[in-house]
């Protein structure tokens, strides 16, 4: 879960980049896309561990748990250095 979450994170992060043709804000975008997704993992979790899938649930639990500790870390680094 949480490497295919970070594949999709790093993805969306170098497609705003080349799209802005800003190359020092990437690991903002970065960051961001980490929160959002982090976001829409916790829903996730909630309804598959409705659903009765614990191992799953808390794979998706601790995924968004790590991204959005990744996110606060290249936010915070991001508009620290800047």
């Amino acid at each position: 879960m949480l490497i295919l979450n970070v594949a999709t994170a790093l993805l969306i992060a170098v497609t705003m980049t080349i799209n802005d043709n800003l190359g020092d804000v990437f690991v903002l975008y970065f960051g961001l896309s980490c929160l959002g997704i982090g976001l829409l993992d916790i829903p996730i979790a909630i309804v598959v561990f409705i659903a009765g899938s614990n191992a799953y649930g808390k794979a998706f639990l601790i995924s968004a748990g790590l991204l959005l500790l990744l996110s606060g870390i290249s936010c915070g680094s991001s508009v620290l250095f800047e």
